[in-house]
């Protein structure tokens, strides 16, 4: 256990400034996704925001069939857009990527792996300060959301338990991505090729789960897509696909990290000495 906290130590200090400021990003959006909301909700009490308003599709493409213009839906929906889910891939293609393959860039791993120090040790600090880097991303929107509602007053502002169950959702999607990354970190020497790897991967999940179903014969590609599962708007106006969504999206992450584990036990590390 000392070796892991220490490990995570490490890796906090590497990275306080690029997660601290994802964090602050996340708070900062949610605060303004509330005043959204707000202004959202007074549009649609003076009947400004229709069907024939462009806002109007805007808000429906985003929270998806379920959307039922409560606050709730208005504040999580946003957790579709683009800003939001990039940075949650960012940070799962980055810590996956970087695992393994930039300690060996750098040459740091033969000095780490002198100490007292095993590869499940290593490798499980790597994937422990991941998970925690998706716990703080998740943290931050919903602390946003809470503070944003002491300041504007909003109809019925969801409460933090209403919350978790969408931004477990944040938390699984970031989880696959991470898990399906983080073997090519284990074989590579460099963390540029499992980046790009893992980007081709995620680019190619989204192509699939918006172009495949608008050709006959091909919709059975959607069901490769990790986005398929990923539906936090749904989980917090429903709350039924939470648990199988989840369940998928997290399948994926704990594949990704036994095989990670096998990989790195097997492999002959390059010597920087």
């Amino acid at each position: 256990m000392m070796a892991i906290r220490a490990l995570l130590r490490k890796q906090a200090l590497e990275s306080r400034w690029v997660l601290g400021l994802m964090a602050l990003a996340f708070f900062g959006l949610s605060i303004l996704t509330t005043w959204l909301t707000w202004r959202f909700e007074r549009l649609i009490d003076l009947g400004q925001l229709g069907p024939n308003v462009r806002r109007y599709r805007f808000l429906l493409a985003l929270g998806g069939e379920n959307m039922d213009y409560s606050t709730t839906a208005l504040e999580v929906c946003w957790w579709n857009h683009p800003v939001i889910v990039l940075t949650v891939l960012g940070w799962a293609i980055s810590r996956g990527a970087a695992a393994v393959a930039a300690e060996i860039e750098r040459g740091t791993l033969d000095l780490t792996l002198s100490r007292p120090v095993s590869r499940p040790t290593f490798l499980l600090s790597q994937v422990a300060f991941a998970v925690i880097g998706l716990l703080m991303l998740a943290g931050s929107l919903i602390a946003g959301l809470q503070v944003g509602s002491l300041i504007y007053p909003l109809k019925s502002p969801p409460s933090v338990l209403t919350l978790l169950k969408p931004s477990a959702m944040v938390v699984s999607l970031g989880l696959a991505v991470y898990g399906y990354t983080l073997p090519f970190s284990t074989r590579d020497v460099v963390r540029w090729r499992p980046g790009l790897i893992a980007s081709a991967l995620t680019l190619g999940g989204l192509i699939a789960m918006s172009v495949a179903p608008q050709f006959e014969g091909y919709d059975w590609l959607e069901k490769t897509s990790v986005f398929r599962a990923y539906a936090p708007g749904t989980v917090a106006l429903k709350g039924d696909p939470l648990a199988y969504n989840a369940s998928v999206l997290c399948a994926i992450f704990a594949a990704g990290v036994a095989a990670s584990l096998v990989l790195f036990s097997r492999r002959d590390l390059p010597t920087n000495s």
